[in-house]
């Protein structure tokens, strides 16, 4: 080129005006270059439509330099389409494609809206040159130019103030026009060539190892998903960008191991740009095992760059590392190749303990299989006698299957074995009478064992058990113990004994005769018999370590408090029905002997004017007789159940016979039925007395006095055959010493008890209005509060669920109570139309119209009939309060509404609403039912049933009520959803929220 920059300049747009003439040329039997679209963003490096030949040719035209701001000029392929100054490129043909022509000589695309400009350049980031006053002199074109990449992908480029998404902006636009073409033909050249620096491109290390895509921030993480990557949770302060590579896509719920794992969602919009760049597609163990199971491998890599000290403090996340761990390292011994074997194996391990220390509780290290001591137990009670034992050998966190690590050469030596012997010290004594009492103290409760062993554990007990139970022996002996021996690659590395000169231990010796050995002091009558569990367990059955901790459960209950206690943890479990089968199997009894066991606890019985049930037909029955179990008869009301066992204890009874000695139990049954009425009516119960007491001459009563002469007298009043809860309170009012000064005129009737409570401590006020929610400032939540309630932890506790329950219903109840005058009033306004007998009837047939024939008809019935009678509108009011007939019908109250000259039925459910800012309304499936066939959906064959309304009415505790129907309009639409993919459901809850402008904060109870 010329020395003088005006003159450079002319000739350079000469040339840049050859090359638009080039672009445009009609070439033999091809389509000139501008009308093709082989010839976009990177053509000359993909080997697709373009020759060889054209492909240098492309490689020389990018050096091309092109005006740039002011009177510079820089080459092609390191510019955008918007950096080229167009107006200074000279006079073009009036047919050419200005940017496709841009495309061609090599620039980028121009950058979208928030991106960065992305060119390809030969030699990368060094090859980039300044822009000059004067172009260059044309030279020859290289015969091997470097491999192009990405010059923004430099080390300094990350060191610039652009936003952290810039480079995804980028990337995800160019991603489908022209990046992928060039990812995917690199992949596939490193995959075919052994040396990949003759692949046509090197953008895939950068891309995938430098830390552009951008990590989601706290404040997004609560918005709605951007699709960036999600840090681990236990970083304290994550960077703003990750490599491709160290991310995981995961499923949306992977809590666990989104505690420690760079990841995005299954569904991100960038899965198939990170997937590409090397971002692993999950963590299953089809995923993990590829390609000699190298993905694990990485995996591990990046396991082992955590830090353990932060990892440790979060508890999830541990428990998340050690998971994905054990994954990784299955994956990598199924496969065991070449590279397995020379490839050091990182080893997670619980550090060594100087006691005897839970694992949870262990630090973490990294040990290297090469060099550093770390063992692998593969059976879980093994692994327990490590923890408690062999606690200062370092033991890998992993637990294999034995047979992947015997198949493991870099692993075979590092499976750890743990032997036990049972080793005892005969006593000189004779010992065969207290042998034989715990023998057959056992034997009595065998039946309950073994049925417990079938129900909770799924064992089939068969003729081989039994035999092994009646070939089996006790021993008491002066000493036992276990010897624990501790092995790997056929090297014993220690030994230890436990348990020997310690006091209540028995074991199982399985030896010619199958023998359970026990010590001197398990050899007393008095002592326990959970400690022959385990021992039992192991002489009955082979490798079952859960049925001993069963066993042991059981035999804890009956030293707690005998065979009944014992029968309830067999009857929670399920295992009830099954007692007699194994009963009779152990025990056979012949039908003579039978029959008059039968005869005479029948006779018995009869003495107490008492029969026995039908349907207790085996003898097992007889030992665990309840209320259920007898009839009662006139004479019996003052019959306690200690009373009947003595003259059980007093019958003479075979041997064979005596197994099954009847026995009667009620204080069980009527303590858990005084337990949960006393549940659902505290508080109130206690302050009703209280104020009983306290006003009638019972001085210094509070309620923990109350409480424990309640309490007292409950104790015993449990045993009388006829008991019933709020007659036992009456009767502690009247017969207690505490409350002799009260007066029996002060004292209510048993049938008005719970009235008298409701009535002295109510909840709920009256409602005289209902409003709708919206006009009283109440919404529903929206999907985003679908997520997780501040008050959730994951865990379910039936006990806690069973109390909940019972406070709901009472709570529920007294709502329910206090709309009822609001139905009432609305009810009898509507009544005001009927003013003809033909009109009444009109309405007394729409009232019962919701109900088939039966109880709640005729309650409803009745009450309409006595109203009429008498006029006492509390005769109507309690005719409209369904659920206290029928708890199933779909709603609570009944009433009626007058409108367009017809009367019409109108159903409320009541919801009691705390209050608060939200509540939470449980809808069940039955009251989703009727809502749908009422409002929404009516079966033509049952319209008359089903017309009228439904309401979901929630009470408020400050008198007011509000419809709650506007927030259910999208819900059968969901439900349906949920239908059609094959889900169903029991119920739902409806969670809404009061504005905190209104005055639910003025609420008090």
């Amino acid at each position: 080129m010329a020395e003088d920059a005006d003159r450079a300049a002319t000739l350079q747009r000469e040339l840049i005006g050859y090359a638009a003439e080039l672009f445009l040329y009609e070439r033999y039997q091809t389509d000139p270059f501008g009308e093709s679209d082989g010839y976009g963003m990177g053509w000359r490096f993909l080997s697709g439509d373009s020759s060889g030949t054209e492909q240098r040719a492309g490689r020389s035209i990018a050096t091309l330099h092109l005006p740039v701001e002011g009177t510079l000029w820089a080459p092609a392929r390191q510019l955008t389409i918007d950096q080229v100054d167009i107006d200074r490129l000279g006079d073009l043909p009036p047919s050419l494609d200005v940017e496709s022509f841009l495309l061609f000589l090599g620039c980028g695309p121009e950058p979208p809206e928030g991106g960065i400009p992305l060119t390809l350049i030969e030699g990368g980031q060094d090859a980039i040159v300044d822009a000059r006053a004067i172009p260059p002199t044309i030279v020859p074109a290289e015969t091997r130019p470097s491999a192009p990449t990405m010059p923004q992908l430099s080390d300094a480029s990350f060191d610039d103030d652009r936003p952290s998404d810039a480079w995804l902006v980028s990337i995800a636009d160019a991603w489908d026009v022209w990046l992928s073409d060039l990812i995917e033909q690199e992949i596939t050249e490193r995959r075919d060539e052994e040396d990949s620096s003759r692949a046509s491109t090197n953008l895939i290390p950068p891309l995938a190892k430098r830390p552009w895509f951008p990590v989601q921030s706290d404040s997004e993480s609560t918005e709605d998903p951007t699709g960036h990557a999600e840090p681990p949770r236990y970083l304290s302060d994550a960077p703003a960008g990750v490599a491709p590579r160290d991310v995981v896509v995961l499923p949306t719920r992977s809590y666990g191991r989104k505690r420690v794992l760079w990841s995005v969602d299954q569904g991100s919009e960038y899965k198939e740009i990170l997937t590409t760049l090397g971002a692993l597609d999950g963590i299953s163990e089809g995923t993990l095992e590829k390609q000699d199971a190298a993905p694990a491998r990485r995996l591990a890599d990046r396991l082992q760059n955590l830090d353990l000290t932060s990892v440790e403090v979060d508890s999830s996340a541990r428990d998340a590392l050690i998971g994905l761990y054990e994954r990784v390292l299955q994956a990598i011994v199924s496969n065991d190749s070449a590279e397995s074997r020379t490839d050091p194996l990182p080893l997670l391990t619980y550090n060594p303990a100087e006691t005897s220390t839970g694992l949870h509780e262990r630090p973490l290290e990294w040990r290297q299989l090469s060099d550093e001591p770390a063992y692998i137990i593969t059976n879980s009670d093994d692994r327990d006698q490590m923890r408690r034992i062999f606690h200062s050998v370092p033991l890998v966190t992993a637990v294999l299957p034995s047979q992947s690590v015997n198949d493991s050469s870099p692993l075979q030596s590092r499976l750890l074995t743990v032997n036990r012997h049972v080793r005892f010290d005969e006593t000189d004594g004779d010992t065969d009478d207290r042998a034989t009492e715990k023998q057959e103290a056992i034997e009595r409760l065998l039946p309950r064992l073994l049925a417990l062993s079938e129900a909770v554990r799924r064992l089939d007990i068969d003729d081989d058990i039994i035999d092994r139970w009646h070939n089996g022996r006790f021993q008491q002996v002066e000493d036992a113990w276990v010897e624990y021996t501790l092995s790997a690659d056929r090297r014993e590395l220690d030994s230890k004994e436990r348990y020997r000169g310690e006091d209540s231990y028995a074991f199982f010796v399985d030896t010619d005769a199958p023998t359970i050995v026990f010590d001197g002091a398990l050899g007393e009558p008095s002592h326990d018999l959970t400690p022959f569990g385990e021992a039992l367990a192991d002489l009955l059955f082979e490798d079952q370590r859960q049925v001993g901790i069963l066993f042991e459960r059981a035999l804890t209950e009956y030293d707690h408090d005998g065979v009944d206690r014992l029968d309830r943890f067999v009857d929670r479990k399920d295992a009830g029905p099954l007692v007699s089968q194994y009963a009779q199997l152990l025990y056979p009894l012949d039908e003579a002997a039978k029959r008059n066991l039968f005869d005479a606890t029948r006779d018995v019985l009869g003495e107490f004017d008492l029969t026995l049930d039908p349907s207790i037909e085996s003898p097992t029955q007889l030992s665990s007789l309840g209320p259920s179990d007898i009839g009662m008869g006139e004479c019996s009301d003052d019959v306690r159940d200690v009373e009947i066992n003595q003259r059980f204890k007093e019958l003479d009874l075979t041997e064979e016979q005596d197994r099954f000695r009847p026995r009667f139990s009620c204080s069980h049954e009527h303590r858990l039925r005084w337990q949960r009425w006393f549940d659902d009516q505290q508080p109130r119960l206690v302050s009703y007395l209280v104020n009983l007491v306290s006003s009638n001459g019972v001085e210094d009563a509070d309620e923990e006095t109350v409480k424990q002469s309640l309490e007292k007298f409950i104790d015993s009043a449990v045993h009388r055959l006829t008991f019933d809860q709020s007659r036992a309170v009456v009767r502690w009012l009247s017969n207690a010493d505490y409350t002799a000064s009260i007066p029996a005129s002060k004292i209510p009737d048993p049938e008005v008890l719970s009235d008298e409570i409701r009535r002295f401590s109510p909840r709920y006020k009256p409602i005289s209005k209902i409003e709708d929610a919206s006009d009283a400032g109440w919404t529903r939540d929206g999907p985003e509060g679908l997520d997780s309630h501040p008050n959730d932890n994951g865990t379910f506790d039936r006990q806690e669920m069973a109390r909940k329950h019972k406070a709901q219903k009472i709570v529920g109840d007294e709502a329910e109570v206090a709309l009822l005058d609001c139905v009432r009033d609305e009810t009898l306004s509507a009544l005001e139309h009927a003013d003809s007998p033909e009109s009444f009837e009109a309405a007394r047939e729409a009232l019962l119209s919701p109900f088939p024939e039966g109880a709640t008809r005729s309650s409803v019935r009745g009450a309409w009939n006595e109203w009429r009678a008498t006029d006492d509108d509390s005769a109507l009011t309690r005719g409209l309060h369904i659920s206290r007939v029928w708890d199933g019908a779909g709603f609570d109250l009944v009433g009626l509404a007058h409108d367009d000259g017809e009367f019409r039925p109108v159903r409320y459910e009541a919801k009691a609403l705390s209050g608060g800012p939200v509540s939470n309304v449980h809808l069940s499936a039955n009251q989703i039912s009727v809502y749908r066939r009422v409002c929404l959906q009516p079966d033509p064959e049952e319209a008359w049933r089903y017309r009228g309304d439904w309401r979901l009415v929630g009470v408020l505790p400050d008198e007011s009520a509000i419809n709650l129907n506007g927030h259910l309009d999208e819900l059968p639409a969901l439900l349906d959803e949920l239908d059609v993919e094959g889900f169903t459901h029991d119920g739902i809850v409806l969670r809404i929220n009061r504005r905190s402008d209104d005055r639910s904060s003025t609420f008090k109870e």
